[in-house]
């Protein structure tokens, strides 16, 4: 593969900045056009896979008002950072620091938000299998 303008018969053209369309093995192919393409592919599957939480995980009650479930799943972090790391826990605690301070985040975008896409597709997998405590865990 060439960068456009520099190819000989033999080569095939890579895309540009300046070139949007490009051709690979002599199939001529419209990268912007792919790219909205593939968006909305992505944005259907996103929402059929946020629906499926919704549905299969009880997460209703995560974004409604006032929020019940997260104030739930602050209080489970709470005891848990309590019984598993009680030094770190009474530090946050003298210097004011609570879990929903830090944690709300976390639990209402599902780590989306904090973690790199890559390892976000891995938390989601294993939430899919072992439900919220994947979500404890990481």
């Amino acid at each position: 593969l060439v960068a456009a303008g520099s190819r000989s018969k033999q080569q095939k053209q890579v895309p540009t900045a300046e070139n949007s369309q490009f051709s690979y093995a002599d199939i001529n192919f419209d990268y912007l056009g792919a790219r909205s393409q593939v968006k909305q592919i992505l944005e259907s599957e996103v929402f059929g896979l946020m629906c499926a939480f919704l549905e299969n995980f009880d997460m209703k009650e995560l974004w409604r008002p006032c929020v019940p479930q997260l104030k739930l799943r602050i209080y489970q972090f709470g005891r848990l950072l309590h019984r598993k790391l009680p030094d770190l826990e009474a530090h946050f605690s003298d210097i004011g620091v609570t879990p929903d301070f830090f944690a709300s985040q976390w639990f209402l975008t599902l780590m989306s938000y904090n973690l790199p896409l890559d390892l976000v597709v891995r938390v989601w997998d294993v939430l899919v299998i072992d439900g919220w405590k994947t979500i404890f865990r990481v």
